[in-house]
């Protein structure tokens, strides 16, 4: 089954989201301990040996994850271009205009076999540290993981806010850049007859709309990127307010976790970001199984003898 190639993947995404996040929180105590000169040195072996498994639990991870997705990709997307060709020599060569059967071949096919690498991966990884690092900071404080979970759970639901908007956009991307395509195609190819200047004004109009759709786009995400930023600054500030209390409280929390959990969250929002682009992601592939069963349910001309 082709799920089982998305395992290794998975799995390996998500080791690269919790490295990333531990080798920072990790790299913060070991540091902030460190700059109190102990006694002993030697107490801080165990921190370092952590911080260099975490970091090349991060790199081998990260590695791991791209050579096996992509793979997995190539694997299943070389099977349904060939899967694709089979019924588009069914329907006859010219049941399809060029650019719509270049834009089945690439575009379509790459959503398709892509979605998990772009939606599933990052999905599971930022779930994965969410918790991960939400339960390692309640363990030390639980008013902490309260200040850790409120501001990226308000930014996934900015992300869902925005996720209609985005997959309209996207849609209206994919299908402006589509046409535009397909009427280049059309024009280089009747170039000889004045097509092609008959063309013009529909290429301008098409790779405008793309434009437009897509410079939206970039706003969107520059507007989620700034409300991560400022999330991400008041949950630092009200860690280390809340930090402070716990600090002098009958646990007295020390100052190195402390430091360790405000790093944590700088890089736990890093991981987060990723999922802005996991609505554009949906849309593509929605849109590519919306004109793979379209041409699914095309009947050929002359049907097989």
């Amino acid at each position: 089954m082709s799920w089982r190639r998305w395992v290794v993947p998975v799995l390996t995404g998500a080791l690269t989201g919790a490295a990333t996040v531990g080798l920072t929180a990790t790299a913060g105590v070991l540091i902030s301990r460190a700059a109190l000169r102990p006694d002993n040195f030697l107490s801080l072996i165990g921190l370092a040996t952590a911080v260099r498994a975490w970091g090349v639990a991060r790199a081998g991870g990260r590695y791991a994850e791209r050579v096996t997705g992509h793979a997995a990709a190539l694997a299943i997307g070389a099977g349904q271009r060939l899967a694709l060709f089979d019924r588009i020599a069914v329907l006859g060569e010219n049941s399809q205009r060029l650019g719509d059967l270049i834009g089945r071949v690439h575009t379509d096919v790459d959503a398709q076999v892509m979605h998990v690498v772009r939606v599933t991966v990052p999905a599971v990884a930022v779930g994965v540290v969410l918790g991960g690092f939400s339960a390692w900071v309640a363990w030390l404080d639980a008013p902490l993981a309260a200040v850790v979970l409120i501001p990226a759970l308000l930014f996934t639901v900015a992300v869902l806010v925005a996720t209609r908007r985005v997959s309209a956009l996207a849609e209206a991307e994919l299908a402006g850049t589509r046409e535009h395509a397909s009427a280049l195609l059309d024009a280089l190819a009747a170039s000889a007859d004045g097509a092609g200047t008959l063309l013009r004004r529909q290429l301008a109009g098409t790779a405008a709309a793309a434009n437009e759709a897509r410079l939206e786009l970039d706003r969107i995400s520059g507007r989620l990127a700034l409300l991560k930023e400022v999330l991400l600054a008041g949950c630092v500030l009200a860690l280390c307010l809340v930090g402070w209390r716990a600090m002098t409280g009958p646990q007295a929390l020390a100052p190195a976790l402390l430091v360790g959990a405000c790093l944590g969250a700088v890089a736990l929002f890093e991981v987060l970001a990723v999922i802005a682009g996991i609505p554009a992601a949906v849309e593509q592939r929605r849109s590519s199984s919306r004109r793979t069963a379209e041409l699914d349910a095309l009947q050929p001309a002359m049907p097989a003898p």
